[in-house]
C-alpha cells in the first residue's frame, strides 16, 4: 500500500505530532509513505530521522518514506494545488491522508480521480472535510459534531491518538520529591486553562500543602499568567520553564501532572503523562473525559473549577495508595489501547476499507 500523507503546518504542535505518529505507525506496518510538507516545516527534520531509522531496520520489509516539500501561501494557492496534482499523478498513491484544514483545501481537488482522501480531525473545525471518503475521529464527541454537518457515517473510523511505548519500557512508581512537583504544559491560550491552574495552586497553598509547580509552554497569555503568579505571591512556588522541547526530561522532573484545559478535543499530552507513570488530575474537557476514568486512571474534575483542581491535587499528594493505583491503571491502559502497535493496526484496516469502497 502506497500512502500520501499531507500536512502543511510549520510548527510542532498537536496536529504535527499526530502527522508524525501516523507516518511512523504506517512505516511500522511496512507501508510506503510519501509526505507532502511545507519546506520550512519543523516536521521535516523529524521525518528525516524517522526515515533513517526505518532504512536501518531490517525487521520492517518494504517500509519507505519519501519527503516532498511543497511551497504554499495559504489554502487557496492554485500554484501549490497544481504542484500537488502533478505529484499525485506521478506517485500514484492508493490513498491520501490529510492533516489540518490547509492540507484538505490544497489536496481535495488535485486528488480527484486519483485516490480517496481520509482526514485526521484534531479539532472541531470540520466543515472543509465534509464529503471526503474517510474521516478519522478521536472521540465520540468529535464524531457526533462531524455527523451534525451531514457527513455520511459509513466514512467514520475511530482512530485514537497514539503514543510509541519504547521497547523495554515498564511501569515505575517513584516516590515524590520533597516538596512534590506538579507539572503542566501547553500553549498559553485561554482554552488551556492555565489561569485556573494557577488559581488552584493558590487554593492548594491556602490548604497548607507544600508543593512546587512547573509550567511549560508559551503563548499570548504568558505575561498575564506571570503577572497573576506575582499577584498571588506564588513566585517561589511556580517556575515557568518555557517551551518544552524534551518531554521525557520534563516528565522525569515532575511527580504529578495536571491537565487544566477548558477545551481539549483529545489531549495527547494526557497519554504522555500516562506513559511516564505520573498520577494525573484532569478536567472533564471533551477528550480527557473519554480517555480517562475517574478514580481509576486519573482524577477528573469540572472544567474551570480551581477549588476542585486543588482538592484533587491534594488527594494525589497525600494519598500515595491512590496515586500509585491511578498511575498503574493509566499505564496499563496505554499498552492496551493507545500504543502505536495497537493503533497502527486500526489505521491499516480503516485504509483498506476506504480503498475497497472507493473502487
Amino acid at each position: 500500500m502506497h500512502i500520501v500523507c499531507a500536512m502543511f503546518g510549520r510548527g510542532l504542535g498537536g496536529l504535527e505530532q499526530s502527522f508524525l505518529d501516523f507516518c511512523e505507525a504506517l512505516l511500522s506496518r511496512g507501508k510506503q509513505i510519501t509526505t507532502l510538507v511545507h519546506p520550512q516545516a519543523q516536521t521535516r527534520q523529524e521525518l528525516e530521522i524517522i526515515a533513517q531509522e526505518y532504512d536501518r531496520n531490517d525487521n520492517v520489509s518494504n517500509a519507505a518514506l519519501t519527503i516532498i516539500p511543497i511551497s504554499n501561501f495559504g489554502q487557496w494557492d492554485f500554484i501549490a494545488k497544481s504542484k500537488i496534482r502533478k505529484t499525485l499523478i506521478k506517485t500514484k498513491p492508493d490513498i491520501i491522508i490529510v492533516f489540518g484544514n490547509r492540507a484538505i483545501s490544497l489536496t481535495k481537488k488535485p486528488a480527484l480521480d486519483i485516490a480517496p482522501i481520509c482526514a485526521v480531525t484534531p479539532n472541531y473545525s470540520v466543515s472543509r472535510l465534509i464529503g471526503l471518503e474517510g474521516i478519522f475521529y478521536t472521540t465520540g464527541d468529535l464524531r457526533d459534531h462531524i455527523a451534525s454537518f451531514g457527513q455520511e457515517t459509513a466514512s467514520f473510523f475511530h482512530i485514537p491518538n497514539m503514543i510509541k511505548v519504547p521497547n523495554g519500557h515498564s511501569y515505575e512508581n517513584k516516590p515524590y520529591r520533597t516538596p512534590p512537583i506538579i507539572g503542566t504544559m501547553g500553549r498559553f491560550v485561554k482554552k488551556k486553562g492555565f489561569a485556573e491552574f494557577i488559581q488552584s495552586l493558590a487554593e492548594l497553598d491556602k490548604m497548607n500543602i507544600d508543593f512546587h509547580a512547573v509550567i511549560g509552554g508559551s503563548g499570548v497569555e504568558e505575561q498575564d499568567l506571570k503577572n497573576r503568579v506575582q499577584e498571588l505571591k506564588l513566585n517561589n512556588k511556580i517556575t515557568f520553564a518555557g517551551w518544552i522541547e524534551n518531554k521525557k526530561d520534563f516528565f522525569e522532573s515532575i511527580d504529578i501532572f495536571c491537565l487544566p484545559s477548558n477545551i481539549e478535543p483529545f489531549g495527547i499530552i494526557l497519554l504522555e503523562a500516562f506513559m511516564f507513570c505520573k498520577p494525573v488530575v484532569t478536567t472533564d474537557s471533551e477528550g480527557p473525559s473519554q480517555i480517562a476514568l475517574h478514580a481509576s486512571d486519573a482524577l477528573i474534575v469540572p472544567k474551570g473549577d480551581s477549588i476542585a483542581i486543588a482538592t484533587a491535587l491534594k488527594s494525589v499528594i497525600q494519598d500515595k495508595t491512590l496515586s500509585a493505583k491511578i498511575s498503574k491503571n493509566a499505564y496499563d491502559k496505554i499498552l492496551k489501547q493507545y500504543d502505536t502497535k495497537v493503533v497502527s493496526e486500526m489505521i491499516v484496516k480503516a485504509l483498506e476499507q476506504v480503498i475497497k469502497q472507493y473502487k
